[in-house]
């Protein structure tokens, strides 16, 4: 699937939205950086029980946040501030989250 996307459908699409921009839209609208543009889902055909490993691999590896992961799946995102972070839920913050307090010479205490 993946090498049928590459070389056939994305090739004719680029082309339609290439032409589209190119005919339908007027020079003040290109001016206002106006654009057609295609997307493609790259996980519509995976299935859902290997959704939640997929998403804690890219998680857990710091690949995409947890807002990401959750557009993707077509979910609202969270409110949670530590939902836009690239972190490891999986690891504790560094020094227990204790921030390292520095002196002028920049030798820790």
């Amino acid at each position: 699937m993946l090498n049928y996307y590459n070389r056939t459908i994305e090739p004719i699409l680029s082309a339609i939205a290439t032409e589209l921009k190119r005919k339908f839209l007027t020079k003040t609208a290109r001016s206002q950086k106006q654009s057609v543009e295609f997307y493609r889902d790259p996980f519509r055909l995976v299935p859902v029980s290997s959704m939640a490993e997929i998403a804690d691999k890219f998680t857990r590896n710091e690949i995409m946040t947890s807002n990401e992961i959750r557009q993707i799946a077509g979910m609202m995102p969270s409110s949670d501030p530590k939902a836009d972070e690239l972190r490891n839920s999986n690891l504790s913050a560094p020094n227990g989250g204790i921030p390292i307090k520095f002196r002028e010479g920049g030798k820790s205490k």
